[in-house]
């Protein structure tokens, strides 16, 4: 089952624990601040990969060519 349709349950609170995650690439980070834009809660979140999700949304957005 895929992470965001399981996600979209209907649940009234929905919540992302983090507390197992080790290591992420940029994709992940992409897809956590969409979770939070889209009003999950991430719980347990690793400092490294807040302070990147931080910088990630500083960074204009870059479009591939």
């Amino acid at each position: 089952m895929c992470v965001r349709s399981a996600m979209n349950d209907g649940c009234a609170r929905r919540i992302l624990d983090l507390s197992e995650v080790t290591l992420v690439d940029l994709g992940v980070i992409r897809f956590l601040i969409d979770c939070e834009d889209e009003g999950i809660e991430l719980v347990q979140c690793p400092p490294y990969v807040r302070e990147w999700m931080l910088r990630e949304r500083a960074e204009p957005v870059e479009l591939e060519p």
